[in-house]
């Protein structure tokens, strides 16, 4: 059986790598493209999602962020990429549920600009799996990519894409870490909010670097979350209440050490369990 299945997915790689050479796109067209309904392997151009792209690329050249820009879409009330398509009844892969149809991400943002296909261009096998038996896919080498140059009708002109990724590089280069805001915390993604289940995130007071607080990540008013409280909680807070709990934990096991091993044993084993 196994065999048989090697040569399967070997005939169907060899079938998948000739359309791919040929020039024929392997993926779904992004969030701007439709299929043609004439050729299905033609990509078209969505004039309702295209002109969202094209604001992207736009806002991007003005100076502004991909946070900036996803916020300025959910402020408008622009569907994201996969409430659009269920809205227009267009299947794609992806996570189907989402709470806010209007919340972008800036990953989100990122991605569209960083697609090249929005110049008119078809970019085959970036991505790649390891073996028949392994399902999942990887980042392929940008070497081992195909690329097709002006194939269907361009949504950003190939100067401003190129303008964009420039900005992007510029504005991505790694920085290093501010002495001034010290180490990070030793509870950093351990604490969550008790009212909505988000992460909390640390910071540090920006006038007096001494202070350091957590503050809940989906909180409604900072980051375009649901969340409608912000549920502050200084850092050196939470460090008395721990070495508190810690004391009192160390005062129990000297006072009554087979019980203490005892209630350990029961934790350890309902969390097995589990």
């Amino acid at each position: 059986n196994e065999m048989y299945a090697r040569d399967i997915s070997r005939k169907v790689r060899s079938a998948h790598r000739i359309r791919g050479t040929s020039g024929e796109p392997l993926s779904q067209p992004p969030y701007g493209y439709m299929k043609s309904p004439e050729n299905k392997k033609k990509w078209i151009i969505d004039p309702e999602a295209a002109e969202v792209v094209k604001d992207i690329f736009k806002m991007t050249l003005e100076g502004k962020g991909a946070e900036t820009i996803a916020r300025i879409l959910q402020e408008k009330k622009v569907l994201v990429p996969m409430a659009y398509w269920q809205s227009k009844g267009l299947p794609r892969g992806g996570k189907k549920t989402q709470p806010n149809p209007y919340k972008w991400c800036k990953t989100t943002v990122s991605k569209i600009l960083a697609q090249q296909e929005y110049c008119g261009d078809i970019i085959n096998f970036k991505t790649c799996s390891k073996s028949f038996k392994n399902k999942t896919r990887f980042p392929n080498d940008p070497e081992n990519w195909a690329i097709f140059k002006d194939v269907h009708e361009p949504i950003v002109d190939r100067d401003t894409f190129e303008q964009v990724q420039k900005k992007i590089i510029k504005r991505t280069k790694r920085r290093a870490p501010k002495s001034e805001n010290g180490e990070k915390s030793i509870f950093s993604d351990l604490l969550y909010c008790a009212d909505c289940g988000h992460k909390l995130w640390y910071h540090v007071n920006t006038t007096n670097k001494n202070i350091c607080f957590f503050s809940c990540s989906n909180y409604v008013k900072d980051y375009r979350g649901s969340c409608p409280t912000r549920h502050y909680v200084r850092a050196d807070a939470i460090e008395q209440v721990v070495k508190l709990e810690l004391q009192r934990m160390a005062q129990f096991l000297r006072d009554d050490e087979p019980m203490f091993a005892d209630l350990l044993e029961r934790k350890s084993n309902r969390e097995i369990a589990e």
